[in-house]
């Protein structure tokens, strides 16, 4: 069982402090039984002011980092007790100074709060207190920030240029495709080849389809030369982000026309007489390709490197081949097999003619130019490649034992090794595992034909690397202990490849070799462990301790009032609509936050008129100027009217009241004096006779008689709010009985006014339609 004890007095002015002391009669009790400060009596004070509170950036994203921030200064130079923000309907959190080692307060502190929010539209408000007073100045709610998916940057991928070497008159093709993650089409997509820019448009069939990407193309030719190029989008003021890099290629080389087989293409071409053509069928890997030719077309084959086995084979009849060597050698067989085979020294060559409904070539490693002159058509296809698809070159790998996969295919492959060691061809695929040394490490695919002769090689480049990053968390300390249920965690790594790192399972940014987040915390011991991977995958952390010594409990009140009631709230009495705090704080300087919000409805405006007279015969209903939800009248009546009877309630002043109560369970009441006259109407009594009004209350009409004044008389009809409706006038007042029409005029209360030569009477009287 727990039991409340409270002890109330007054205190001297000054500055005092208390404990708390127990005892069961056996033992002392312990807990709360150290000093506390406070309170500060008989001292004026300065309420704190709280300015300019802002939220930067306005928009964003949810991975954006919004900072809170307001500046807190106190006249008196008093410490804040604490600087919370409520962002929506969320519970307070505490906001830390930008400057903790600055006391000054009287010039004002800037206060911070930063943090990632959800997709939506947030609000949020500012509190604080110095010992005595909450802060003034800038608590009201702002809205803000707009957080939403909109406005990510546009990516590019997949920038290449096909063909990737050619001569001056080939046609490139450069591409890139342009992603939006809200649809939105570039609104500029140019390419920069060497220093010149041009823009691009887009192909394929779905080029309106921005979110799942669009290809963009620019064709043109280039000049004899090594280039560059780089590829450049913008989406109303965002740049794109990704393949933005500089990128090496094509090269263009000699003024005569060139082409690269594609891997899974066919190149179609002519030649004329003196226009010779010149293309390049290997790059990287060995294939093998035909030629074929409806004439005599001139070639020249040459060689650039040492030791390469070529050579070519005539599946059909030739009609002709000469051939003359330059420090060739080889042999040649003109019968069935129709094969001339041979090695060469680098830069050596051989030229000559040859027709053929079907020549076929083969060559290795590097690029072996073939010149053709005269005059015909041919065309060149792809048939055999020696290709490493896994690892890609230049992987970065942190295990020593790798498996390396690819593409072996074409008639003259028969075995395949990788440095050196034989591995198995299966459906023109293979697969095996490469052991790995630290560092980089070449990796060679040979192919061999049925002779053991060298077709072609491949090779990559897999660097091993075993190093991982180092990561160190530099705020807080480790150890630290805290009453915040956020902290803020910052520290650095120090590889540049690295661009996220999880904190506690929190995805963060890394800006510069240096990461920062807040990391909520729960009470006791917290471990505080950042994480991450570098390319090759070698993992590198940090961890700290830091110790939650207890956390901030919050309770939210809700009370509604009528105008008029009080609420009690701790040591306050509130009467009006607004959010207050209560506070106690525990051992270890955490508060027990109360919230009230607190709503004092408007008591209902009721009214049942202005006290009225009536005679006798006369019937008057009093009703409810709106509606409530419940009536109660002073005759136990409990309807939104009721009728008053002259004859039943007889002549005398009589009180009726009504009570209302509204939707909100607010009550109020009005009251009317009803005075009940004899029914003969008014008569006012002058000096030397009379002057008579009825009915009271009037229909239509009103009757007037005069009578026993022998001078003139007016009678005047006015509103009540004194303008002169009718006028009539008399010369003697003898015995006079007159009719006024007042069908003309609305219900409700009218003043006659008698004036004589010597008197003026006034009285009120009833129009009732």
């Amino acid at each position: 069982m727990v039991r409340y004890y409270e002890y109330r007095t007054t205190l001297t002015e000054g500055e005092h402090t208390f404990s708390f002391s127990a005892s069961d009669g056996l033992a002392d009790a312990i807990g709360d039984t150290y000093i506390h400060t406070g309170p500060i009596t008989g001292m004026a004070n300065t309420p704190p002011i709280l300015e300019n509170g802002k939220v930067y950036p306005e928009t964003g994203t949810p991975s954006t980092v919004f900072c809170f921030s307001v500046i807190y200064s106190d006249a008196d130079n008093d410490t804040c007790s604490e600087i919370l923000i409520t962002i929506d309907e969320n519970p307070p959190i505490s906001m830390s100074p930008v400057i903790p080692e600055d006391y000054d307060y009287t010039d004002g502190m800037i206060y911070q709060y930063k943090t990632c929010l959800d997709t939506s539209e947030h609000t949020y408000r500012f509190y604080a207190m110095d010992w005595s007073d909450k802060a003034t100045g800038d608590t009201s709610i702002h809205s803000g920030p707009e957080v939403n998916t909109s406005g990510l940057a546009p990516v590019l991928s997949n920038g290449q240029v096909t063909p990737q070497s050619g001569a001056q008159d080939t046609v490139f093709s450069y591409s890139v495709v342009y992603n939006n993650h809200d649809g939105f089409p570039p609104t500029l997509i140019n390419i920069k080849i060497d220093e010149y820019t041009f823009g691009m448009d887009p192909v394929g069939e779905n080029i309106n389809d921005y979110i799942n990407g669009v290809k963009y193309e620019y064709k043109t030719t280039m000049d004899t030369s090594d280039h560059t190029y780089s590829f450049i989008a913008e989406c109303d003021g965002i740049i794109a982000g990704e393949d933005t890099a500089l990128h090496y290629g094509p090269l263009v080389s000699g003024s005569i026309s060139a082409s690269f087989i594609p891997s899974d293409g066919m190149w179609l071409g002519e030649t004329s007489q003196g226009h010779p053509v010149l293309f390049y069928v290997s790059e990287n890997g060995s294939k093998v390709i035909d030629f074929h030719s409806s004439i005599f077309i001139d070639a020249m084959f040459i060689c650039n490197y040492d030791t390469n086995y070529w050579g070519w084979t005539l599946s059909t009849e030739i009609e002709e081949m000469n051939i003359s060597a330059n420090n060739f050698s080889g042999s040649g067989d003109g019968g069935t097999q129709n094969k001339f085979t041979g090695t060469c020294a680098s830069q050596t060559s051989c030229t000559g003619t040859m027709k053929g409904n079907d020549v076929t070539m083969t060559y290795c490693y590097g690029f072996i130019p073939i010149l053709l002159s005269g005059e015909g058509t041919w065309y060149a296809s792809l048939q055999s490649e020696i290709k490493i698809d896994e690892p890609k070159n230049n992987a970065l790998v942190n295990i020593p034992l790798i498996e390396v996969s690819g593409t072996v295919s074409g008639t003259l492959v028969k075995t395949a090794k990788i440095n050196n060691v034989d591995v198995e061809i299966n459906n023109g695929s293979f697969s095996t595992n490469v052991t790995l040394t630290e560092g980089d490490n070449n990796i060679v695919l040979s192919a061999y034909d049925d002779n053991n002769h060298l077709i072609g090689t491949h090779s990559i480049v897999v660097c091993l690397d075993n190093t991982a990053p180092v990561v160190t968390i530099t705020e807080p300390a480790d150890n630290l202990e805290t009453k915040s249920q956020e902290i803020n965690v910052a520290g650095t790594i120090n590889d540049p490849s690295v661009s996220y790192i999880d904190i506690n399972n929190k995805k963060v940014c890394i800006v510069n070799g240096q990461f920062e987040s807040l990391i909520p915390l729960n009470i006791g011991e917290n471990s505080i462990t950042a994480v991450c991977y570098d390319e090759a995958g070698n993992p590198g952390s940090d961890t700290i301790i830091t110790t939650l010594l207890c956390m901030n409990e919050y309770t939210y009140l809700t009370e509604t009032l009528c105008e008029g009631e009080s609420y009690q709230f701790g040591s306050s009495v509130y009467t009006e609509t607004g959010v207050y705090f209560d506070y106690l704080e525990s051992q270890y300087g955490c508060d027990s936050v109360t919230t009230l919000y607190l709503t004092v409805n408007p008591l209902p405006y009721i009214t049942i008129g202005n006290d009225t007279v009536i005679t006798e015969n006369d019937i008057i209903m009093l009703y409810s100027n709106s509606n409530f939800n419940s009536y109660l009248w002073s005759t136990e009546e409990t309807t939104k009217s009721i009728e008053i009877i002259g004859e039943e309630s007889g002549t005398g002043e009589f009180e009726y009241w009504l009570i209302v109560t509204d939707e909100n369970n607010c009550t109020n009441s009005d009251t009317i004096i009803i005075t009940v006259i004899e029914s003969t109407g008014i008569k006012n009594i002058l000096s030397n006779g009379y002057v008579k009004f009825y009915p009271n209350p009037a229909n239509d009409f009103l009757i007037i008689e005069i009578n026993g004044i022998n001078e003139t008389v007016k009678i005047y009809i006015i509103s009540e709010d004194g303008k002169i409706l009718i006028t009539k006038s008399y010369k003697e007042g003898l015995n006079i009985k007159d009719k006024l029409d007042l069908k003309e005029f609305m219900s409700g209360w009218y003043i006659i006014k008698v004036q004589t030569d010597r008197e003026i009477k006034t009285n009120k009287f009833l129009l009732i339609k």
